[in-house]
């Protein structure tokens, strides 16, 4: 069509790559918005002024030692980003193996009227009838429940009219936990302390571990920032914190158990049964997973601490690397 025109190009003349890196540029981007005309719903590039528009154009073999050197800053980027991968796959593994995770098979539910034992039951619902327990257990460790160490402080309420735009008190919302699973402070809610006032028990404390049980995204669900000291910020609906009762386990321990495939697999499993807008914050409580001594818990913690910093040095050496091949290619081409 049109607006998608092909050509043929001379490749005695010029390396397609090295073209379509041309056209990638910024400077050459900014061009074409510039020259752009705009119709009903589009903004088209005059198709003459894109044909007659000058390039730099060193000769051949230039183009191909250029276009060379900023594929190998890519393979360098893509090689990094690979061991990060298999780094995080190799926590997972390390995680199954110190606590001598057995996963049990999964069971397919059949659809209709189910027969179950009563003895089986724990408390009444269909998500807790049948899948009352995890699909794994600990052949080293015994099994706790969440709820016996640790306690959920719920999320503040306040009304629509009490947003504000700065000031006041902060509220951090499931968008504020990043894909890091550390906390980001954009977007954030101010709500006047004239027409609302917050019990402080619900501010992010020390060792908090900061959850999303319910939102509209399945994506914000199990969502999990630990936070390393108190912060004078409160939490928004569907949103609570895990907050420590005995100093037998460490927050960061828990921490890493619920980012885990095992928590991850616990939850989506029960999504299924429940409504996804109000999850029942039992299910959480009623997570078993493996209690190592303290000891064990802190080497465990260290070790994959470890690795995280081994996986964020290489996914900014990948980016950084991203970035080097078109910064080195730019200068060169319009120095």
């Amino acid at each position: 069509t049109n607006d998608f025109p092909s050509f043929i190009v001379d490749k005695n003349k010029i390396n397609i790559e090295f073209l379509i890196l041309i056209l990638w540029t910024k400077e050459f981007l900014d061009f074409a918005q510039q020259w752009s005309s705009w119709t009903t719903w589009r903004q088209r590039v005059d198709m003459n002024v894109f044909l007659n528009t000058k390039i730099p154009l060193p000769n051949l073999t230039e183009q191909n030692r250029i276009v060379e050197e900023y594929n190998k800053k890519l393979d360098d980027s893509w090689n990094a980003e690979k061991k990060a991968l298999k780094l995080e796959k190799e926590i997972e593994s390390y995680l199954m193996e110190e606590l001598g995770i057995e996963v049990k098979e999964n069971k397919n539910w059949n659809k209709g009227l189910q027969i179950v034992e009563f003895s089986k039951i724990e408390t009444w619902g269909a998500s807790k009838i049948m899948l009352s327990n995890n699909n794994f257990k600990s052949s080293f460790h015994k099994m706790i429940k969440l709820w016996e160490y640790f306690e959920l402080v719920r999320w503040v309420t306040y009304s629509k009219d009490s947003e504000l735009n700065e000031w006041w008190y902060k509220v951090l919302r499931a968008n504020n936990i990043s894909l890091g699973w550390n906390i980001n402070y954009d977007e954030l809610k101010y709500i006047s302390d004239i027409k609302e006032k917050f019990d402080v028990k619900r501010k992010l404390k020390k060792n908090d571990l900061f959850i999303c049980l319910a939102s509209w995204s399945k994506d914000h669900i199990g969502k999990v920032a630990y936070i390393e000291d108190d912060i004078d910020y409160y939490f928004w609906w569907f949103m609570w914190a895990i907050r420590q009762i005995s100093c037998w386990i460490s927050p960061m321990y828990l921490f890493h158990m619920l980012n885990s495939k095992l928590f991850n697999k616990y939850l989506s499993d029960r999504i299924f049964w429940v409504n996804i807008n109000n999850l029942n914050s039992e299910l959480l409580y009623n997570f078993s997973f493996p209690l190592p001594p303290l000891e064990i818990q802190e080497k465990i913690v260290k070790h994959i601490w470890n690795l995280k910093e081994e996986i964020k040095s290489l996914k900014k050496l990948s980016e950084d690397l991203k970035e080097s091949a078109k910064v080195e290619f730019e200068r060169e081409i319009f120095s």
